[in-house]
C-alpha cells in the first residue's frame, strides 16, 4: 500500500527518542526520518534532560519526547514533573514493553502524559498517537479495508479510543478489537482521554470507571462539556468491574450511552460497539460468562471460550501476568511494611482487574476481599489478608505457567 500522506505541518518536527535499546532507537530513528521528522536518540534519563535543555536555549525544542518506561524505574514522577515544568514542554508519549513488571513508574501515574504505546510498536499507532500528541488528525488507514476486515457482528472497522490504565486489561481489549477488525487508540486515564477527544473524532470511546488522574465518570463528564454546541456526541460505553444493578443507570446518568462488565468477553463488546453506532442487533446478548470450576485455579475452558477460540492471544496474556504479578506482589508487600493504605489499595484494585480476566475465582475473590477491606484504611487483619491474596495469586501463576508450556 501507499505510504500515508504526512501534514506539512508536522514536517521538521522535532522528535526526542528515550530509550536504552540501540536497534529500537535506530529503527524509530529511521521510521522519523522517512516522515520527515528530525529526530535524536539518547539512552539515560540525564541524557534526556540535557538534550531537552539544551534545545530550549537554542530555542529550537523538541515538541515530542517518546520514552520507555524502564528508563523511568526509581524517578518516574520527578522526570515526568521536570519534563512537563518546562517552557512550552513536549508531548509525552511512553513506550511499554509488555513483558515488563509492572512497578510504581507505571503511565498511570502521570497526568502530564499524553499517550502509552505498547512495544512493539505499530507504525500505524506510531504515527496516529504522534499526530493527535501534535494536534493533527490521525492518518486514515487506506489498507484498512484489506487488512482489517471486520469479524464481528459491526459492518465497518471502527475507529476506537480505549481508556484503560491496566496493562492486562489493555492487551486483552486490543487484542479483541483487532479480531473484529476495529482500530484503536489506547490512553491510560480519563484526561489523557478527554486531550485525546479534543483533538480527534472518534467513533466509539470504550471507558474505564475506575481509573488514576481523572476517573471514567469524570472524563464523561469533560468530554460531555467539549461537545457543546457540536453537531456530534460521540457513544461513550463503560468498562466495569461492578456489574451490580443500578450499574447501566449510573452510567447513563453520567453522559455514557452503555457498559459492558469485566472480564470483557468477546461477544459483549461487540454486542456494545453494534450498539453504539445504533446497528441493529441480531439477537440479544447479555455477554455474561458460565460459572468457572471452582475447583481449579483457574477455568482454562472458560478462559479460552472468553477470549473466542484465540490460543494466541491466551498465551500472550498468560505471559504478561506471569511477567506483571511478580512487580505486583513487591508493591503489596513494600507498601504492608510502610503502612500506605492508598497504595496497598490501589494495587488490590489493579490485582482484581488483571486476574478476573482468567476465570480464577479464588485468586479474585482474595483480590477482591483486600481491596474492600482496605478501602476504610489499614486494619489489624490486613497482613492476613495481603498474605491470602498473594498464596492464591502464586497458586494461580504456577497453574498458569504449567499451563503454557504445554501449548
Amino acid at each position: 500500500t501507499p505510504p500515508p500522506v504526512i501534514p506539512s505541518a508536522i514536517i521538521g518536527t522535532k522528535v526526542l527518542i528515550a530509550d536504552n535499546n540501540d536497534r529500537h532507537r535506530t529503527l524509530l530513528g529511521e521510521q522519523f526520518a522517512e516522515w520527515e521528522l528530525r529526530a535524536h536518540g539518547v539512552n539515560s534519563i540525564p541524557t534526556l534532560l540535557a538534550e531537552l535543555d539544551t534545545a530550549i536555549k537554542a530555542r529550537l525544542p523538541f515538541r515530542v519526547v517518546l520514552l520507555e518506561t524502564t528508563l523511568l524505574e526509581g524517578s518516574g514522577d520527578t522526570v515526568i514533573q521536570k519534563i512537563a515544568a518546562l517552557p512550552d514542554p513536549p508531548s509525552i508519549i511512553l513506550m511499554q514493553p509488555v513483558n515488563t513488571k509492572r512497578r510504581s513508574t507505571d503511565t498511570e501515574k502521570y497526568p502530564n502524559v499524553a499517550a502509552r504505546l505498547l512495544k512493539p510498536l505499530l507504525q500505524e499507532d506510531l504515527l496516529n498517537t504522534l499526530l493527535i500528541a501534535l494536534g493533527q488528525s490521525a492518518v486514515s488507514d487506506r489498507s484498512k479495508s484489506l487488512v482489517r476486515q471486520p469479524t464481528g457482528r459491526v459492518n465497518r472497522s471502527l475507529d476506537i479510543l480505549l481508556a484503560e490504565d491496566n496493562p492486562i486489561n489493555q492487551t486483552l481489549a486490543l487484542r479483541m478489537l483487532e479480531k473484529l477488525g476495529h482500530h484503536t487508540h489506547v490512553v491510560a486515564n480519563g484526561q489523557a482521554a478527554v486531550d485525546a477527544v479534543s483533538r480527534h473524532a472518534y467513533d466509539v470511546i470504550l471507558m474505564d470507571v475506575q481509573m488514576p488522574v481523572m476517573g471514567g465518570f469524570e472524563a464523561t463528564a469533560a468530554i460531555r462539556e467539549l461537545e457543546l454546541g457540536l453537531d456530534r456526541r460521540t457513544p461513550i460505553v463503560a468498562m466495569t468491574a461492578h456489574a451490580m444493578a443500578g450499574d447501566r443507570e449510573r452510567c447513563l446518568a453520567a453522559g455514557m450511552d452503555d457498559y459492558v462488565s469485566k472480564p470483557i468477553q468477546t461477544s459483549a463488546l461487540d454486542g456494545a460497539l453494534l450498539n453504539a453506532i445504533g446497528q441493529d442487533l441480531d439477537e440479544p446478548d447479555s455477554g455474561d460468562a458460565e460459572m468457572p470450576d471452582l475447583t481449579a485455579p483457574f477455568d482454562r475452558s472458560a478462559l479460552i471460550d472468553s477470549l473466542g477460540g484465540d490460543l494466541e492471544l491466551y498465551a500472550e496474556i498468560v505471559r504478561l501476568f506471569l511477567s506483571h504479578y511478580p512487580g505486583e506482589i513487591e508493591t503489596l508487600q513494600r507498601e504492608l511494611e510502610a503502612g500506605n493504605a492508598e497504595a496497598l489499595h490501589r494495587t488490590a484494585h489493579s490485582l482484581k482487574g488483571a486476574i478476573s480476566n482468567f476465570a480464577a475465582p479464588r485468586a479474585t475473590e482474595a483480590a477482591r476481599i483486600l481491596e474492600q477491606a482496605l478501602k476504610s484504611g489499614i486494619a489489624e487483619n490486613t497482613k492476613v489478608l495481603v498474605g491470602n491474596a498473594i498464596a492464591a495469586i502464586q497458586e494461580l501463576s504456577a497453574a498458569l505457567r504449567a499451563d503454557l508450556e504445554k501449548l
